[in-house]
């Protein structure tokens, strides 16, 4: 995997009933932060998608994002399970998004795919 749609700008697109939209994961456009203010990049009522991309809160974003999942990609050996992250994930356990593993990825990818693997390799005769 080289992304994950949480990470990724536009794979998913999210819309209030007020048509505050966001993009990445849905759980960030429910919340407000000191830090950011919400997590609307502008309302489909009055702008276009490409009006969202140009705002500056979706800039900051989307570049706090692509650092810290190209962090993850050069320093950790689970990237291509899990594409680098969530966001969201990351933001609520750092308060910030350029920043790599987090104890959901540990819980969730990390120690199941070491478990998977360390299983595979029992059962293959692999362990030395």
């Amino acid at each position: 995997m080289v992304q994950t749609d949480m990470n990724t700008p536009f794979v998913i697109v999210n819309v209030d009933a007020k048509g505050n939209a966001s993009t990445f994961d849905p759980e960030l456009l429910s919340v407000a932060t000191a830090e950011y203010g919400d997590f609307s990049f502008g309302n489909v009522l009055e702008d276009s998608l490409e009006a969202l991309a140009a705002s500056d809160k979706f800039r900051r974003v989307a570049a706090e994002i692509r650092a810290g999942v190209e962090l993850c990609r050069s320093s950790c050996g689970h990237f291509g399970l899990c594409g680098g992250g969530t966001g969201s994930n990351k933001y609520w356990e750092h308060g910030r998004f350029d920043c790599s593993q987090t104890q959901h990825c540990r819980y969730r990818i990390q120690l199941v795919a070491d478990v998977v693997l360390e299983g595979l390799e029992q059962e293959l005769g692999l362990l030395a």
